[in-house]
């Protein structure tokens, strides 16, 4: 600050306040001499910093350093803060690398910068794989458009094979027609493939179905009755026997006991008596042998 009657430079009780470099922040020193002042002009993504005077430019700056990291929102919107110290440009594009996966069922994993994100046309290039969606449409069949982005066909192209109520008759139509028939009939389940009306045709195998029908039960109801007769007995007569193939199983012969006599009374009285004396004979006969051996010996 200069006085007026002298033009002397002399230090005061205020802040510098002189533009920093960034252009974001100013000088909180106090008051002191300014080598390059600065001035600052909002410009579109950032500001300006001019020097007020060009030859301040060899000048030595005597302001403070700018140490903070960069705090401007980034354009487009990113969560990611920018990692350069504090200038006075805009950010440059986030660099962050991302894993994102394609639009159909095969979901590829792809890798992209963050900042591409924020292009839908753009992601709508890179996520696409080249494979077939496959994604199940309202009629159930897959999709058969190129991996994509958003809605899948509306328009089903597949073969469909509608049929009448009676299902005789029968006629391969676009999947799209078919449901076009059953929006107009009123027809809510996607499956129904009966939107083709009958003919006389149709009236007259309905009624032929029905002759067939009417035989066929009176046919089982005659049958069911020849059975309850021949099942019904007169009474005091015997039940008739079943034929063979209605018989039960097969039941095991009985096998014969043969009861085991006890022995007679000679046949104890000469196992008593006999057999100890045949014995005793044939213990005598041994002790001789043996003895007459013994004596030869010596």
């Amino acid at each position: 600050v200069s006085t007026q009657s002298t033009g002397k430079l002399f230090t005061c009780s205020r802040l510098c306040e002189n533009p920093l470099p960034c252009g974001n922040h100013y000088c909180k020193q106090g008051c002191h001499t300014i080598t390059q002042r600065r001035t600052v002009t909002p410009i579109v993504g950032g500001v300006e910093v001019l020097l007020a005077n060009r030859e301040d430019h060899n000048n030595e700056d005597t302001c403070q350093r700018c140490t903070l990291v960069c705090q401007r929102p980034r354009n487009p919107p990113c969560k990611h803060p920018c990692p350069s110290p504090c200038h006075p440009e805009e950010c440059k594009p986030c660099q962050i690398l991302l894993k994102r996966r394609c639009f159909c069922l095969s979901s590829v994993l792809k890798v992209v910068h963050c900042w591409q994100t924020n292009s839908p046309a753009l992601m709508a290039e890179l996520l696409t794989c080249g494979q077939t969606c496959s994604k199940p449409l309202r009629c159930k069949h897959p999709c058969t458009l190129i991996c994509h982005d958003g809605e899948c066909l509306t328009k089903c192209e597949h073969t469909a094979i509608a049929r009448c109520a009676c299902n005789n008759l029968t006629s391969e139509m676009k999947c799209f027609e078919v449901d076009n028939i059953r929006t107009a009939k009123g027809i809510t389940d996607v499956k129904n493939m009966s939107v083709l009306p009958c003919n006389d045709d149709c009236q007259f195998k309905k009624e032929q179905r029905e002759r067939e029908q009417e035989r066929e039960r009176e046919e089982r109801e005659r049958q069911e009755q020849a059975t309850r007769k021949e099942t019904k007995t007169e009474a005091g007569q015997p039940i008739p026997l079943l034929p063979r193939e209605y018989k039960g199983r097969k039941r095991k012969e009985r096998r014969e006991v043969v009861e085991k006599k006890p022995p007679s009374k000679c046949w104890r009285i000469f196992s008593a008596l006999f057999i100890p004396l045949f014995v005793i004979l044939l213990s005598i006969s041994y002790l001789i042998y043996f003895s007459f051996i013994a004596s030869r010996k010596l």
